[in-house]
């Protein structure tokens, strides 16, 4: 019987899109044979850190100067990401360079910047990647990190919103808002009311979706419960498809994959988009 005693949504879903995944990745932390490539998702771990500064450390107060601290900075917290998160430049679905990518985080520093100002997404109040815990019975929480909890003393309102890099827009109605429910839960257990508002921010479109913050909550704990005991109940099948094993970093020493790889219809990297 598996020993587990907290769930993320990032684990939820990893554990929904394959039990083999999860077992792999988070129960025995097996490290790939051959290392993950960060190149799709470096950029939006960038941009992330970036606003994660400007409303902890209070980077909005600077003005006007602002916008050219924060591109002046990109290029650091650009590498230092580099540091923990390996990109093969070489690969041949990397059209981009990494100066490139730099330079696309200076765009989304404007870009984002505009976006919290036409909504209204900071305050003094405000803060960002906040870590919170709900016991869900006596065998297990739910925990997780909100990229950002806004406050509005004047009105009282509290809203939640995680950013999301999105490249295509037709995309944003599709992204689940089962992560959002769980933060909500999260809300109402650590400050005793659930948020006003329960949103995603699309960095790239100047768009912010938001959703009822009650409405998935019941669906959620009973996903989280279920996951749960099948974990501890050590169901670890595979579960091969298209979009659990895209981008999965396990593929090429999966069984599983192999077999169905043909079947599946998974583009070679030369064929994926950024």
């Amino acid at each position: 019987m598996t020993d587990i005693k907290t769930l993320d949504y990032s684990g939820l879903k990893d554990y929904e899109d394959c039990p083999q995944r999860f077992l792999w990745s988070r129960i025995e932390k097996r490290k790939p044979k051959i290392p993950e490539n960060a190149y799709y998702w470096i950029c939006g771990t960038v941009k992330q850190k970036m606003f994660e500064l400007f409303v902890n450390e209070r980077w909005y107060l600077k003005g006007k100067d602002c916008v050219p601290f924060m591109e002046s900075m990109a290029p650091k917290l650009f590498e230092d990401t580099l540091k923990w998160a390996k990109v093969d430049w070489s690969a041949s679905y990397a059209k981009l360079t990494k100066e490139d990518m730099i330079q696309e985080v200076k765009k989304g520093v404007k870009d984002g910047i505009k976006i919290i100002k036409d909504h209204r997404l900071i305050s003094a109040a405000s803060k960002s990647e906040i870590k919170l815990t709900a016991n869900i019975n006596n065998w297990f929480s739910l925990v997780g990190k909100v990229d950002f909890i806004i406050k509005h003393n004047d009105t009282n309102e509290s809203i939640i919103v995680d950013g999301k890099d999105t490249v295509d827009s037709a995309k944003m109605p599709s992204v689940d808002p089962r992560q959002l429910w769980i933060y909500s839960l999260l809300h109402q257990r650590n400050y005793g009311d659930y948020p006003n508002k329960l949103g995603f921010l699309f960095w790239r479109h100047d768009t912010v979706l938001y959703y009822d913050a009650k409405e998935g909550i019941e669906a959620v704990t009973e996903w989280a419960k279920k996951s749960f005991w099948d974990i501890k109940k050590d169901k670890f099948e595979p579960k091969p498809s298209q979009s659990a094993c895209f981008f999965c970093k396990y593929k090429n020493e999966c069984d599983a994959y192999k077999t169905e790889s043909e079947l599946l219809n998974i583009p070679e990297g030369d064929e994926i988009t950024f």
